[in-house]
């Protein structure tokens, strides 16, 4: 008698540990699915902060000195700017690096690259590991968080002489990212590659 209860609990329990484990399982399919979509939206379908002017960006920098980034550059030689903005724990950038050292060794040439990392914890040693090619700050501004809505990463953001932001592209680079991020830079197709 005894061993027949102890066969309808352990039957009982082993139909609530299957049917909480299918839930999780769909839990788990539709995050990833919701990740994927956000990943892979046009930036134009985002809300975008092309045409906004900011002039300059104070952070921190990897000696934890303040630093003043000026976007604005009246001279004839003056390079736009290129904002990767990343942090040393979020999983899309590491999958993104990729790319963005391509994009930098394609084009440091023509364009200032800065790399700001939301978060400083683990960044010098990120920096290191990872071989992060781009000069970097951290903890930047509350107005330039503000203006520049930094609260994605990875995020790609051009500025230009004058200061007014050209181009966003959020998120890791997809395959539709990936072909307007090489039209915009003027870079051969099939340079860069998209991120699953």
């Amino acid at each position: 008698m005894f061993a027949k209860k102890l066969d309808i609990i352990t039957l009982v329990l082993l139909v609530a540990s299957i049917a909480v484990n299918v839930l999780l399982a769909h839990q788990v399919l539709k995050l990833r699915a919701d990740i994927q979509n956000i990943q892979s939206q046009p930036s134009s379908s985002l809300p975008s902060i092309a045409g906004t002017r900011i002039l300059a960006m104070d952070a921190l920098s990897l000696d934890d000195q303040p630093e003043h980034i000026s976007f604005v550059d009246g001279s004839q030689s003056g390079k736009a700017k290129v904002l990767y903005i990343y942090s040393p724990t979020c999983g899309w950038c590491a999958r993104n690096l990729g790319n963005i050292t391509k994009l930098f060794d394609l084009k440091h040439n023509q364009f200032d690259f800065i790399g700001v990392s939301l978060s400083g914890e683990g960044l010098k040693a990120y920096i290191k590991s990872a071989g992060f090619p781009l000069q970097s700050v951290y903890q930047p501004s509350t107005g330039a968080v503000s203006a520049l809505h930094l609260d994605s990463t990875p995020e790609t953001i051009v500025i230009d002489q004058s200061g007014v932001v050209r181009k966003v592209w959020v998120g890791a680079y997809t395959e539709d990212k990936c072909h307007e991020v090489e039209e915009y830079f003027h870079v051969t197709p099939g340079s860069l590659k998209k991120v699953l």
